[in-house]
């Protein structure tokens, strides 16, 4: 006797790549083709974005939750923002500086002021070297984040989704930032102006 096979939830959304597909784990694409045209307009909510994005993740899926439960914004304090523009402008002539990934290394390393401290000599006109910050002695959460930015930089984002459930390393304060920046590299800097 044969048993019946336990149809699989359908997941509603007005994506086509999505439209009519029965799945446990999330988008097969790299990136969520929906999210893209509704982030730059707004319409979705940054907790309905990381949601989306970060679904086919089982393993990350109780902490994702509950950093979308705590969030106020994707910004750390009032210093964040001018520390950010700080750093574009010292990058000014860099090719690309305007492509996502860069905002979201910038993201994370201006996010406080004793990291940004410590990568002030990695940035120039032609470029940002990562290999010239002063990490001797850094705070583990700096240290998670400055880790962060350079896995994010040289393109191993699948890498560090891996280590985000480790909460030895990557505390939670961390995690919210280092979740806002691999959406920020994925969908571009829109994601910074969601609603919560």
């Amino acid at each position: 006797m044969s048993r019946k096979k336990k149809e699989q939830p359908l997941i509603k959304t007005d994506c086509e790549a999505c439209a009519d597909r029965r799945y446990y784990g999330g988008c097969s694409k790299d990136g969520c083709p929906w999210l893209e045209s509704q982030i730059p307009m707004g319409s979705v909510t940054y907790s309905e974005a990381i949601t989306k994005h970060f679904f086919r993740y089982k393993e990350l899926r109780p902490r994702v939750n509950q950093a979308v439960k705590k969030y106020e914004g994707p910004w750390t304090n009032m210093g964040h923002i001018p520390r950010m523009q700080t750093a574009r402008k010292m990058t000014r002539c860099f090719t690309e500086k305007d492509t996502s990934r860069y905002h979201a290394v910038m993201y994370l390393l201006t996010s406080s002021f004793d990291l940004f401290a410590r990568i002030l000599g990695c940035f120039s006109e032609d470029g940002l070297w990562l290999n010239r910050a002063r990490v001797l002695d850094i705070s583990p959460h700096n240290k998670a984040l400055f880790n962060a930015a350079c896995e994010i930089y040289s393109g191993n984002e699948q890498k560090l989704i891996g280590e985000l459930g480790n909460r030895g390393t990557i505390g939670d304060a961390a995690f919210q930032l280092i979740l806002t920046a691999l959406m920020v590299s994925q969908y571009g800097p829109a994601v910074l102006s969601l609603a919560p």
